[in-house]
């Protein structure tokens, strides 16, 4: 598979292996993953490609594991250059299904955007989860950190730099949304909870008002731990009733959530499009275009039967 060319390496020890017996050495390039500035790591490992573009038809990156799944150096150099790709294998001790497979150069990039990270790199504790490459100082530092917040732990790592997350057993372990929607479904269901199952739509709204007052004076009045309980209840009743839609037939939690999405996203051009503001005034009129636009189209869509 080696072609002639230079050869790259994030992993040097697995490379030396790899190669001997046949003289050819590899430039190492495992240092970019111990430097402070995580979020330059993908422009660093850039270089020396674009370096050795110039100078030869071919260049072989060498990586650990299965290289096409469970490596973003691999993901983001597939973007700038054309790959061909020879998988490997990624060894573990354990079988898992229902596997997430996550770099854990991923987990510390998204670590340095935290608080404002939330769906980056997602973790589920619902879920067995392989974080492969736990390799590099500032990396491991810095997955590290996302990876206690939502597992509380870091397993050892495998031979190969794989950390081992098996899915979270007990129900009440789960930090997961998915978790609390499993909860809800099983409360729901023909063996669950007779309160819960009795629970109307109608009957959740009165719920949901007290739920949201009690949060409110909370906010007053209660610590930390005492306001996230109140707004888990709150979440609580807005997760029941689309449950309850769902088994309606009339609508589901992924309903809700695209359809929030869509709408943040479509009303925020200025920070997910290439409209530009230059003041809250400017802000309040491409809100209000927007809106308009919405009515308008909902408008078409009712006059064409939609």
């Amino acid at each position: 598979m080696l072609a002639g060319g230079p050869v790259l390496t994030r992993e040097r020890k697995l490379s030396n292996a790899w190669l001997e017996g046949t003289g050819i050495q590899a430039q190492d390039l495992s240092h970019l993953f111990d430097g402070d500035d995580v979020e330059q790591i993908h422009s660093r490992l850039l270089a020396p490609f674009h370096v050795h573009q110039h100078e030869h038809d071919i260049v072989t990156y060498l990586v650990p594991d299965a290289g096409n799944i469970g490596d973003e150096t691999v993901r983001l150099l597939g973007i700038d250059f054309g790959l061909e790709l020879y998988p490997g294998v990624l060894d573990l001790d354990v079988g898992f299904s229902d596997v997430t497979v996550v770099d854990a150069y991923s987990v510390a990039v998204a670590e340095t955007a935290y608080p404002f990270d939330a769906g980056q790199a997602k973790l589920s504790p619902q879920r067995d989860t392989v974080v492969t490459n736990f390799r590099g100082r500032s990396v491991r530092a810095l997955a590290s950190r996302r990876l206690t917040r939502t597992y509380g732990y870091i397993p050892d790592s495998t031979d190969s730099g794989a950390l081992l997350y098996p899915a979270a057993v007990e129900p009440a372990e789960t930090t997961a949304f998915e978790g609390l929607e499993r909860i809800v479904a099983i409360l729901r269901s023909p063996d669950g909870c007779p309160w819960d199952r009795e629970q109307t739509i109608e009957s959740l709204l009165p719920q949901l008002k007290e739920e949201l007052a009690e949060f409110q004076a909370a906010r007053e009045t209660e610590g930390p731990e005492d306001q996230a309980d109140e707004l888990g209840d709150v979440l609580l009743h807005i997760v029941m009733i689309s449950q309850i839609a769902r088994e309606a037939g009339t609508f589901t939690m992924s309903n809700v959530i695209r359809s929030i999405t869509a709408k943040m996203v479509r009303r925020h051009p200025h920070v997910f499009g290439n409209v530009e503001i230059s003041d809250v005034e400017d802000l309040y009129r491409v809100w209000n275009e927007v809106k308009k636009q919405e009515r308008l189209d909902k408008q078409r869509a009712l006059g064409n039967g939609g």
